[in-house]
């Protein structure tokens, strides 16, 4: 018996394989980002504040004169365990009122029907 047997499917999908290399090479430049910044993100340097991107800065520096490659990169360990807490919260949450409405059904599960149907009504503005 295959446990995933849409995984052939997965890899012969270009946007798949994309999204896959891209949280790949997010995920290893995290957890090396003490090892591939080049500067200190949060050291300040008035001295070289605003300056264009040139052989030292890549992407240049801000108007603190800190290193805009050396932020970006530290800052996607940021991301990333932002989205990591944020998809850990909904899933035990999912899957707290899913058992709920499942083990309990009727009363209960018409109950967390509604409320889940009222935090999918989001009024957007235009």
């Amino acid at each position: 018996m295959r446990l995933l047997p849409n995984l052939g499917a997965l890899y012969r999908s270009p946007v798949a394989m994309g999204g896959l290399i891209i949280i790949v090479v997010v995920g290893f430049v995290a957890l090396l980002a003490p090892y591939l910044a080049p500067f200190d993100p949060t050291e300040t340097s008035l001295y070289s504040r605003l300056q264009p991107p040139n052989r030292e800065h890549l992407l240049g520096t801000d108007g603190f004169g800190r290193d805009l490659l050396s932020r970006i990169i530290w800052g996607s360990r940021i991301s990333l365990e932002v989205g990591i807490i944020s998809v850990a919260i909904g899933v035990t949450f999912g899957l707290l009122l899913g058992v709920l409405a499942g083990y309990f059904g009727g009363f209960v599960d018409n109950i967390i029907m509604r409320f889940v149907d009222l935090s999918l009504i989001h009024i957007s503005e235009p």
